[in-house]
């Protein structure tokens, strides 16, 4: 893997200047590593404490009284893990929270802040995943509490991972619609910017393919790893898949050299195999938001 400070240096920028902010890219861009790279570095940098909250168990629950407990367990998961050394909220706490589920995150958020002597920092991934009027009211508490934080005890930096950007969020997956109050004036306007990662470049790509070399001698040629670039985009999951189909499977004699035609046999297996998150990436191809206008076939 690439270092992952190099594709971070914007999100570090934010959660020093104590921000709230979405990361989104694809599938299998690297989000969930980088998330966990970035909790390790900052608890041990000893200027932040943080902590990564999946929210993937409270996906497409939009009642609150079943998707607020969810996350408030997840959130006293994830301080358990990542905050070992701050007192837990004792159960009945939380218990008293969720009396008034509205309002359970805010309150969470902020005895958990008070508890820490350094800058809080979240990352709630999977956050895209949460609907209708769970999702409207996490947002809101979140909101509310970034407002009121110069008077209360409250993360200092937040980040939503996820697929999409918040303006993007819907309020039903199968609705296939926007929610018509994200935007400007989105319970989550305090966001400063929507981060995201972006695809390798062609060097990066290069030096990727260069670590396989100097663990085992087997080199790429120039115009095989040109190849890679040019077929993957720099999407680090299709940059890997194609690589590994080489090196482990048809390539395995370490002295011969990597060439462009292996790496068209690799791709073609890929896709001849419909490897995992092949279908959805072809599917956001034909996603009218990416291919730039609202109707008719993609170009």
């Amino acid at each position: 893997m690439l270092p992952p400070e190099r594709r971070l240096a914007r999100v570090l920028e934010l959660i020093d200047d104590h921000k709230y902010f979405t990361l989104h890219s694809g599938r299998q861009t690297g989000k969930t590593t980088c998330a966990f790279w970035l909790v390790e570095h900052l608890n041990v940098s000893g200027r932040h404490r943080a902590a990564w909250v999946d929210l993937q168990t409270a996906r497409e629950q939009p009642d609150l009284d079943r998707a607020l407990p969810i996350i408030l367990s997840e959130l006293d998961r994830a301080a358990a893990r990542d905050l070992p050394s701050l007192a837990r909220s004792a159960p009945e706490d939380v218990k008293a929270l969720l009396a008034i589920p509205e309002r359970a995150v805010l309150g969470y958020l902020s005895m958990l802040a008070a508890r820490s002597d350094r800058p809080l920092v979240l990352l709630f991934d999977e956050a895209d995943g949460l609907v209708g009027p769970a999702m409207v009211s996490f947002l809101a508490q979140l909101r509310a509490g970034y407002l009121d934080r110069s008077r209360e005890s409250f993360p200092a930096s937040v980040a939503l991972i996820g697929l999409r950007p918040v303006r993007d969020y819907a309020l039903a997956q199968a609705e296939g619609r926007t929610v018509s109050w994200l935007g400007t004036t989105s319970p989550f306007n305090i966001s400063a910017e929507a981060a995201t990662l972006g695809p390798f470049t062609r060097d990066e790509v290069g030096e990727l393919l260069s670590q396989h070399t100097q663990q085992t001698g087997q080199r790429f040629a120039a115009a095989a790893v040109d190849r890679i670039f040019a077929l993957g985009a720099g999407h680090p999951w299709l940059t890997n898949a194609m690589a590994d189909q080489i090196t482990a499977r048809d390539v395995t004699d370490r002295t011969v050299e990597i060439t462009a035609a292996h790496v068209d046999a690799a791709k073609e297996t890929i896709i001849r195999e419909r490897r995992a998150h092949i279908d959805w990436l072809v599917a956001r191809l034909r996603d009218d938001r990416r291919s730039g206008h609202r109707r008719g076939r993609p170009r």
